[in-house]
């Protein structure tokens, strides 16, 4: 992507995600939001990943969907460009009761993380770095902040084809992101690739069909999204194991990793 377009780019993620939170309840039931916090709570699950008595940070945290499925024993941390991202986190976090809590509203691309060297037990990222100029600076603060024993769990879109998504800096594959990793300092613990079931209507949504037809695309997202998003994971891994029979590829990839 040239210079223009990164600069573009941005320009309209921040647009875009301005006031995106601002009712995150209603994430519940969009598919896209459901299958990233599934397919995080199974990579925690196969990496054998303690969710009690830790200190936690989520990157770019918006719904707080996945930072809430720490228990409330944890100290839990979260940066996010959002200001409603931060606002909805803090009165949630007090209703559940946790240990500690702290919300702060970060743009990435400005700063470095507001965190002391080797604090953190557990750091999450989950579809942050396509969206950032420099994803190298992301996973240096993530190595930065994390524990010599701690984990980093990751997740990004894979195998996207190059402008797909106008709010995407950059695609990713399994392959070129495990060799990032790698220079940047750390070591893999568990990867999966999953989301299979995205070729499904996937299309629909990134020709923008959803809006160039307003009351069909409305009724095709209601009735692709609220079944998808309340559908159990295990029926989710077995229509990813048809599609995957049918020549389909991934189209996201969870890391668990961890310091060399």
């Amino acid at each position: 992507m040239s210079a223009v377009a990164e600069q573009e780019a941005l320009r309209t993620n921040k647009e875009f995600y301005a006031n995106y939170w601002a009712h995150p309840w209603k994430y519940r039931f969009v598919y896209d939001m459901q299958i990233k916090k599934k397919l995080f709570l199974y990579a925690v699950k196969r990496a054998g990943i303690d969710q009690h008595r830790k200190k936690v940070l989520d990157i770019g945290f918006g719904s707080g969907d996945i930072l809430f499925t720490f228990d409330p024993s944890c100290e839990i941390y979260g940066v996010d460009f959002s200001p409603h991202a931060v606002d909805s986190a803090r009165q949630h976090a007090k209703k559940k009761g946790y240990r500690s809590a702290r919300f702060i509203q970060l743009d990435l691309d400005s700063g470095m993380l507001p965190a002391e060297n080797g604090c953190f037990d557990i750091v999450i990222c989950s579809h942050v770095l396509e969206h950032v100029l420099d994803d190298h600076k992301v996973l240096g603060e993530i190595h930065r902040v994390l524990r010599d024993t701690g984990t980093a769990v990751i997740l990004i879109p894979i195998n996207e084809k190059p402008n797909e998504d106008p709010n995407h800096v950059r695609v990713y594959t399994t392959k070129d992101f495990l060799r990032q990793l790698e220079t940047m300092g750390f070591r893999t613990r568990f990867v999966f690739e999953g989301e299979y079931v995205w070729h499904l209507l996937g299309w629909f949504f990134v020709r923008g069909y959803h809006e160039r037809i307003p009351v069909f695309g409305a009724m095709v997202s209601g009735v692709v999204n609220v079944p998808l998003a309340l559908m159990p994971f295990r029926v989710h891994l077995f229509l990813d194991k048809v599609f995957a029979l049918l020549g389909y590829g991934p189209r996201q990839a969870v890391f668990c990793i961890g310091k060399k």
